[in-house]
């Protein structure tokens, strides 16, 4: 049994690791103007593991509507719990491939720890701080010594502002500034951040700019849904530039922190909000839920069908590098 679920695991860390190399070896060649939505900078991370996870499950089960096929199959070891000594010439390897997976993924793992253990007691320390209404926004004021805005929380996520920046822009910026965290707010960046930061960690062959291609995305939307609700995207572009005049004097946030108003790619963000048509729309959906559904029924279709195709060919391949 052992050997099965070592096995196992082995096939979705192979996996992803192939499909990641993969991912990772296009996006290269990708310019970040090809795609401006977010979306697909969240798939290129989140498609891996869903591969992984696919080919893995169709190993637990074989053939949802047959029957055990080990007897008619005899040239490659079988991953089957009704036999499980049939995985046993599978055993060393495995435990090598889970072993190196492992190790490489725990230095990143300690760091996103880490690094989210410091931000959520930061995180508890604003939500202490009484809200303060500006129109039908609810913010929480810090004095942070720093020209900062973002958005902070997973859960209930909330809107944090820097009293020196807030005083020293206009009443336009003010509003371009809310409408534009309020946009991370309605799309739930937090948790979308989250969830790619974690399935990174546990990839670690993927590059981080994959991250932040996806976060500039977010910040284009973002500019797109405050251009909406102030009705001019150049007044948002103004605003994009007085923050970021005002940042330039200070050290960067917290990269924990989402929706960093004036974070990088300045100089894209305002001309896709003067260009017509370079922007994407304000889309506010989030990401994880816009990817995750079509992933869970594409799933459940492999289980049902093909099913025991899969699980033969996942240990067909297996036979051969076995060999």
């Amino acid at each position: 049994m052992t050997a099965v679920v070592l096995a196992s695991g082995a096939v979705f860390v192979a996996l992803a690791f192939a499909v990641g190399a993969v991912v990772a070896g296009l996006a290269r060649f990708v310019p970040r103007s090809w795609f401006r939505a977010s979306t697909p900078w969240a798939l290129t991370i989140l498609l891996p593991l869903a591969c992984a996870l696919t080919a893995s499950l169709a190993l637990f089960l074989p053939a949802p509507f047959g029957s055990c096929h080990c007897d008619a199959h005899d040239h490659h070891p079988h991953i089957c719990f009704g036999h499980p000594a049939l995985a046993q010439p599978l055993l060393v390897p495995a435990s090598l491939v889970l072993a190196a997976w492992l190790v490489s993924v725990l230095p990143g793992v300690v760091r996103l720890a880490v690094g989210l253990l410091g931000s959520f007691r930061r995180i508890y320390a604003v939500r202490r701080l009484t809200p303060e209404r500006v129109g039908e926004t609810e913010v929480r004021f810090v004095d942070s010594g720093a020209a900062i805005a973002y958005t902070a929380g997973v859960r209930a996520p909330v809107i944090v502002l820097d009293r020196a920046l807030w005083a020293a822009l206009g009443e336009r910026d003010r509003e371009a500034v809310l409408q534009h965290e309020r946009g991370h707010v309605d799309r739930a960046d937090a948790l979308t951040s989250l969830v790619l930061r974690a399935c990174l960690a546990l990839q670690p062959w993927l590059p981080w700019s994959l991250f932040e291609r996806w976060q500039h995305a977010a910040e284009l939307h973002c500019d797109r849904h405050a251009a909406e609700r102030v009705g001019d995207p150049s007044a948002v572009a103004e605003a994009l530039v007085s923050v970021g005049r005002l940042r330039a004097a200070h050290a960067d946030t917290d990269p924990a922190h989402l929706g960093v108003f004036g974070a990088s790619g300045l100089e894209d963000r305002v001309a896709s909000l003067l260009e017509p048509g370079s922007a994407p729309g304000s889309a506010r959906r989030n990401d994880v839920v816009a990817i995750v559904l079509p992933m869970l029924g594409v799933l459940a279709l492999v289980m049902v069908w093909p099913g025991d195709l899969l699980h033969h060919a996942v240990e067909t391949v297996l036979g051969l590098l076995h060999h």
